[in-house]
């Protein structure tokens, strides 16, 4: 399916959420549910051949263990982001937010050791007269 197909899907998706809202029934919240996952399960098929270009990337140099960082960095903010997104849709706000709040967390723990390494590196720099 091409993108224009998947566009054409989500204005569906919107369009039936929209009159399952004007009925008042409570069928709206699952109906942006399933167009969310089928959408997000589109993307995700569509990003397995650029993931795994990135993975060969990552364990054919000498730079692997900072590109799989980036990469699982990436993967958290993506997972997050979806997630949090489909709160906000089933009007979750509140739990979305803290959900960002444990992926900033989760980035900062997986960024400490690089981040302790880079400014050891600047202090032995600063120290050793540049």
């Amino acid at each position: 399916m091409t993108l224009f197909g998947v566009a054409g899907a989500a204005l569906l998706v919107a369009c039936v959420c929209a009159a399952l809202k004007e009925t008042g029934r409570g069928f709206y919240a699952f109906a942006a549910a399933g167009g969310g996952i089928l959408l997000s399960a589109w993307a995700v098929l569509r990003l397995t051949g650029v993931a795994e270009a990135f993975a060969a990337l990552a364990t054919d140099t000498v730079l692997s263990p900072y590109i799989t960082v980036i990469l699982r960095a990436v993967g958290v903010g993506y997972v997050v982001k979806i997630a949090a997104d489909s709160c906000r849709d089933l009007g979750a706000s509140e739990t979305a937010a803290r959900l960002e709040m444990c992926g900033r967390a989760e980035l900062l723990v997986m960024a400490a050791p690089y981040m302790t390494e880079l400014i050891r590196l600047a202090v032995s720099l600063v120290e050793g007269g540049i």
